[in-house]
């Protein structure tokens, strides 16, 4: 089968020149992933019981910096629990680190394309090793490598090369998984990311195997996809007033993610706003090593 990565709706099949996403797919894995922490060094969840050192009302009140625990996948606890509350703040606390660690790499590699920009405008010279880079930024993400026009080249990148504000995708991942809970979630397909046969006749759920791997497909999806230019824009716009990304706006772009189009991004709003999901926008990771970037 062809791999496409794109949102749970049925509606928009893939065309021939969708499948350019395939390369970016094959590169997916390129550069380092969060270490997954061992089952072992996990305290299973049940009522009443916290995860050690994470309080997400500190993180969201406070300020308090995600400890870098990398689940490497769902914990099976989530669909036994009977606790509704304690089922979404465990959910919420496996998915924000490994959101963060990716939106960590992405904005260094951001910052190394912006620093390359402002210099070339500036009418410096690239180098070799600058144009290697910015070609495989260009295979990573979709975008025409053109050495004669790197000006236009880097314009392109600079679009997409960014992150997604965590609130929107744990809106989304609950969403699609019912807090973890669906058959889907067993397979670490958090995002309902499709992959679609050679003659787009046959779809089903793309899974994977550790979760880092999901959260690194669907940024890179939204980051890609035809579908979401919108969500792009309207997140390139908001940098440009110099205004923090935020999940609840940036949903109202997403109508093509799912066949059910508004009704989808109104039930994504309302569980960012329900389960007070934005403050964690402004989520750090505490202060271990950086992820390596490409």
């Amino acid at each position: 089968m062809a791999v496409l990565l794109c949102g749970s709706s049925l509606a928009d099949r893939p065309t021939s020149a969708s499948f350019n996403q395939s390369r970016g797919f094959a590169a997916l894995f390129s550069t380092s992933l969060p270490d997954a922490t061992r089952d072992e060094d996990t305290q299973p969840a049940r009522d009443g019981a916290p995860i050690p050192d994470y309080a997400l009302d500190a993180v969201r009140d406070d300020g308090a910096a995600v400890p870098r625990l990398f689940l490497a996948r769902v914990p099976a606890e989530l669909r036994t629990l009977d606790s509704p509350e304690v089922r979404k703040e465990r959910f919420v606390k496996v998915l924000l680190p490994l959101i963060l660690a990716e939106n960590e790499r992405i904005a260094a590699e951001r910052k190394h394309l912006l620093r390359l920009q402002e210099y070339l405008r500036a009418g410096g010279p690239l180098t070799e090793t600058d144009r290697i880079w910015l070609q495989a930024m260009a295979d990573r993400y979709d975008v025409e490598y053109d050495a004669d026009e790197l000006a236009d080249t880097m314009e392109l990148l600079v679009e997409r090369v960014d992150v997604v504000p965590p609130s929107l995708a744990i809106g989304q991942a609950a969403l699609e998984t019912g807090w973890g809970t669906s058959a889907a979630a067993r397979g670490q397909a958090m995002f309902g990311q499709m992959i679609f046969s050679d003659d787009g006749e046959r779809a089903e759920v793309r899974r994977f195997e550790r979760l880092a791997h999901a959260v690194r497909a669907y940024e890179l999806n939204l980051n890609t996809h035809k579908a979401y230019e919108r969500f792009r824009t309207r997140r390139a716009a908001m940098r440009e007033h110099d205004k923090p990304l935020n999940g609840y706006e940036l949903a109202l772009t997403l109508v093509r993610y799912s066949e059910r189009k508004m009704d989808y991004v109104k039930d994504v709003r309302g569980l960012i706003r329900a389960n007070k999901l934005l403050p964690l926008d402004a989520a750090r990771l505490d202060s271990g090593p950086q992820l390596a970037g490409f």
